[in-house]
């Protein structure tokens, strides 16, 4: 507790507190307790956010990407790790070859799919041809941006130790690996030790919009490797398998509001 590493109190309120943060800002737990007792936590939170708080956690406590590739990379990646590309991610060294592991696609309502993953050695760039490992061709990176909270800000290019959204590359998913030579070590892929349960039929509001329908479908596949979109041989109905009612709901949530 003394160090910082454990924090308490309320999202809902917005307000939460760790010892750092205490002797920083003065506030104290009688007055925490004053706070709440007198239910005036929206005061409290304008005397301790959570967000400051949180933000200040994470910079104290979690590990620089210079620092945590060290002892990560032997546990995600196969490779020979005296090699030229093993000996940049264990640096992370934004010279050497390109090795970017895809955590995440959405959809976006104008630029389509968007890639999200973590960059660990290597730049990439606006308009360059990479390989997602696996696929059949080189493709080309579209846009590059990195995210900043729920925006994605265009940028020209994207060092080593930062998270980044790609437009263009249609052949990742996630767990996939990017670089640009198509013969480098993959990442381990992204295992998932529960398979579908729950199988509901879907269609689209308008016939006509079937094949549009699909591939929504089949893009909310890419990004969550633990649905699965199939189609009834006997009825031509597409199918959707999840984890759970919720995972189906939430899924077809997402396909209305990110689709429409």
């Amino acid at each position: 507790v003394n160090d910082g590493t454990v924090a308490f109190g309320s999202a809902y309120h917005n307000w939460g507190i760790t010892v750092p943060y205490m002797q920083k800002s003065g506030v104290n737990f009688n007055q925490i307790f004053e706070y709440c007792n007198n239910e005036q936590q929206k005061e409290l939170a304008k005397k301790a956010p959570v967000h400051e708080v949180l933000l200040d956690m994470a910079v104290e406590m979690l590990p620089s990407p210079l620092i945590a590739q060290k002892y990560r990379i032997p546990n995600i990646w196969q490779g020979d790790l005296e090699s030229e590309i093993g000996t940049a991610m264990l640096s992370c060294d934004s010279r050497g070859p390109l090795s970017l592991m895809i955590t995440k696609i959405w959809m976006d309502p104008h630029a389509g799919e968007v890639a999200v993953g973590r960059l660990y050695s290597g730049t990439i760039k606006h308009g360059e041809s990479v390989w997602a490992l696996g696929a059949a061709k080189s493709e080309r990176v579209q846009q590059v941006s990195m995210m900043v909270g729920s925006d994605r800000i265009q940028v020209p290019e994207v060092t080593s130790g930062n998270i980044v959204a790609l437009t263009g590359v249609r052949s990742a998913a996630a767990g996939v690996t990017i670089t640009r030579d198509e013969d480098t070590t993959p990442f381990e892929a992204i295992r998932h030790y529960s398979e579908p349960v729950v199988t509901v039929a879907v269609e689209p509001k308008s016939m006509k919009d079937l094949p549009k329908f699909v591939g929504a479908l089949h893009g909310l596949a890419k990004a969550d490797a633990s649905l699965e979109v199939s189609t009834n041989q006997e009825t031509g109905e597409a199918l959707l398998a999840g984890m759970g009612e919720l995972h189906l709901e939430i899924t077809v949530y997402r396909l209305e509001e990110e689709q429409g």
